[in-house]
């Protein structure tokens, strides 16, 4: 599943408004270990992250989820996967892990195996999980703040969505681990139109 095409940032045209106030709102929100930016459709949350991560020139792993990604078994591939295309050494090994026959009967456990093979720190990086309102496992819901606290340092984990956070971010929250931006700051402003 390691297909690096798949895991690459949507491609952006030149001609999209850049909007300083929403990068700002972003740079904010990213020192914590959980960025999650959540507004309606078609509020620009893509080419907002987009714009961002291309502006910092970050190493991304872009995990565009649908219906069928909600079973743990393909979101933990999708999540391997991704930190696989982050770095070459690594990816090495998570494959393995990826190749274990017993790995579909328990995803999560070889996922949080997986996690801990990976060094304390990395070069600064990040993966995005888009339209991650898409997922309503119970499951993956309440690991995923788990998997953002098994992340190594250097690598910022997003979440792109069109809903709040799930109640099952509420430890991150009440230890000021996840960064919200939202609607508010996503609504087009007099000087962002031409």
């Amino acid at each position: 599943m390691s297909n690096r095409a798949t895991l690459a940032p949507p491609f952006l045209l030149p001609s999209y408004v850049l909007r300083q106030s929403v990068n700002i709102a972003l740079d904010q929100a990213a020192t914590n270990r959980l960025l999650y930016l959540h507004s309606p459709a078609d509020f620009g949350k893509i080419i907002a992250v987009g714009q961002w991560i291309g502006q910092k020139k970050l190493r991304c792993a872009w995990i565009p989820l649908t219906l069928y990604d909600a079973s743990p078994l393909v979101f933990c591939r999708y999540v391997l996967a991704a930190l696989s295309a982050l770095d070459e050494e690594l990816g090495e090994s998570l494959d393995k892990i990826l190749a274990v026959p017993s790995f579909d009967g328990a995803p999560l456990e070889y996922l949080f195996l997986g996690l801990s093979r990976i060094s304390k720190s990395v070069q600064q990086a990040v993966i995005v999980f888009d339209d991650f309102h898409l997922i309503d496992n119970p499951m993956i819901l309440k690991a995923f703040p788990q998997i953002v606290k098994k992340l190594p340092e250097g690598l910022l984990c997003m979440v792109i969505s069109r809903i709040p956070p799930p109640v099952t971010f509420a430890d991150l929250l009440l230890k000021d681990e996840i960064g919200i931006v939202s609607e508010n700051v996503l609504l087009f402003s007099q000087n962002h139109i031409i």
